[in-house]
């Protein structure tokens, strides 16, 4: 369903629709490595500064699969929810998206910032 290639756009790593794909489908699954908030330092020290997701009061989160290479924008097309139970991360359509197009998601958060991505993310995100 998806593919990792260079963002027709951005000209960056990108996740892009490998097949047409409907609004509210499911695009990926992707399974999260918890790392301690007192660990958040080290993370702010290495390249996985710009990865990482806030998940909780005493949690940070790396997305495994391809749940980090999603490029923002303020207009996405995908959604990210985080299922707290069975620490995952669901990436959801928000709109149709045509065969090799790239699937972007709201990052809510400076860009600038050395800061995870606030908890504004959180949608129930259990499969339904």
């Amino acid at each position: 369903m998806i593919e990792v290639a260079q963002s027709p756009t951005l000209g960056i790593r990108a996740v892009l629709a490998a097949r047409d794909i409907k609004k509210g489908q499911l695009i990926e699954t992707c399974p999260v490595l918890l790392v301690p908030i007192q660990e958040e330092d080290f993370l702010e020290k290495t390249v996985l500064w710009k990865y990482y997701f806030a998940w909780n009061k005493k949690f940070d989160a790396l997305i495994l699969g391809y749940g980090s290479i999603y490029n923002h924008s303020e207009e996405p097309n995908a959604e990210v929810g985080f299922d707290y139970d069975q620490n995952c991360a669901h990436f959801r359509a928000l709109t149709d998206i045509k065969k090799g197009g790239e699937i972007f998601i709201d990052y809510d958060w400076d860009l600038n910032s050395k800061r995870p991505l606030s908890q504004a993310l959180d949608f129930d995100g259990r499969l339904s």
